[in-house]
């Protein structure tokens, strides 16, 4: 677990992300996100996506629970970012071809609140998990 200072550190602990996933040869990868409110989720994809030089705004998905974007660099060809929120039930996703999404290949899946699917989701995935620290702006974040 790594200790954040400041907004500053977390989006280069972003960067550092990006450039792994980047870097990587996975054909499709599936992030888990996890953390309470505030603790920068989306501030953290947000930051990752624009090292895949994604033009579009990116936004969380708590209402629409999907957003996809084109990255214009890297070799993945879609980013679909979730949010698991508001769900009443993992069937709702699925319904919506979460599935298809893990198993497309040159994907990069992100999802907000990836605890409430867990069980759902394949054994390989990425996990990110972001706590609020003591002070102003400060993090943990831990990658699995």
């Amino acid at each position: 677990m790594r200790k954040i200072k400041n907004k500053d550190e977390f989006l280069i602990n972003a960067d550092k992300f990006a450039n792994k996933l980047l870097d990587s040869k996975n054909k499709s990868v599936i992030v888990g996100l996890v953390g309470d409110l505030g603790t920068g989720k989306t501030t953290f994809i947000q930051r990752v996506l624009e090292s895949f030089d994604v033009k579009e705004d990116v936004l969380s998905p708590t209402f629409n629970l999907i957003r996809e974007y084109k990255p214009r660099k890297g070799h993945y060809k879609k980013v679909y970012h979730i949010d698991s929120y508001r769900l009443e039930n993992k069937k709702e996703l699925f319904n919506f071809g979460l599935k298809e999404m893990f198993e497309k290949e040159g994907t990069l899946v992100f999802i907000e609140w990836a605890d409430a699917l867990k069980d759902a989701l394949p054994l390989d995935t990425k996990w990110i998990f972001i706590t609020h620290g003591g002070s102003e702006g400060e993090r943990f974040i831990e990658e699995r």
